[in-house]
């Protein structure tokens, strides 16, 4: 996908929010990864209007497409936050879809403000959401770092502890590990000129689908060790 289609796919999240139809999309995929997107229109939360992180559809959508990851996209404003309200039909809709298709790993996307210092940060609940499963993160990191983003963060400014997160939540009913990724908007917005940062981060998430492979094949039992958090 090119920068044109990126902003065009971006802009008609932001444009059709209040439109009417379903306030989110399921697209199936055939890998048993789960790429949530519960932002990627405006959100109201205690009261209070939060803008739209629209590159996470977009992010969303491609790795459907072209990895075949399933997805949940959030495509309208229906005056409600999927990320902290304490009842949500996202959440609810997203636990019978994971149970229903086997789900092995759920990765919750947010936009993070440019001013972080981090290019993504990690959140796992304190290890509580990937069930203590921390070579996860150790490999995540190995990844991210090949691809040459070596600012990460890993429950630093983002933890998601607050039990009504996605990545919470979903840990918690269908007991699979789940990550709260928050991209940097500096590294990820795209340009006339450029848009490597964006993809850079796709070619990250990509990846992960290796992660699941191996753990399914090889029935990899993840033990906790030292990482930088």
């Amino acid at each position: 996908m090119d920068i044109e289609q990126i902003n065009k796919q971006s802009e008609q999240y932001i444009t059709k929010q209040f439109e009417p139809g379903d306030p989110h999309v399921f697209l199936q995929g055939s890998l048993p990864i789960m790429i949530s997107a519960p932002h990627t229109v405006s959100q109201m939360r205690n009261g209070k209007a939060k803008k739209s992180e629209s590159y996470t559809g977009v992010m969303a959508s491609l790795l459907h497409k072209n990895e075949n990851f399933h997805a949940i996209i959030k495509t309208r404003n229906v005056m409600d936050d999927a990320n902290f309200d304490r009842h949500s039909l996202y959440r609810n809709e997203l636990i019978s879809y994971i149970n229903r298709h086997s789900i092995k790993l759920l990765i919750d996307l947010h936009v993070m403000h440019a001013s972080k210092s981090n290019i993504l940060e990690i959140a796992t609940g304190n290890g509580k959401n990937i069930h203590g499963q921390w070579e996860l993160i150790n490999e995540m990191t190995t990844i991210a770092m090949n691809h040459g983003i070596t600012n990460i963060g890993i429950d630093h400014k983002f933890r998601a502890l607050n039990p009504n997160c996605v990545s919470a939540h979903i840990a918690n009913q269908c007991q699979i590990p789940t990550l709260q990724v928050e991209m940097n908007w500096g590294y990820i917005k795209t340009s006339k000129e450029n848009h490597q940062g964006f993809m850079t981060v796709y070619e990250f998430l990509k990846n992960m689908s290796d992660l699941v492979t191996k753990e399914i094949a090889y029935e990899k039992i993840y033990e906790p060790s030292i990482i930088s958090r």
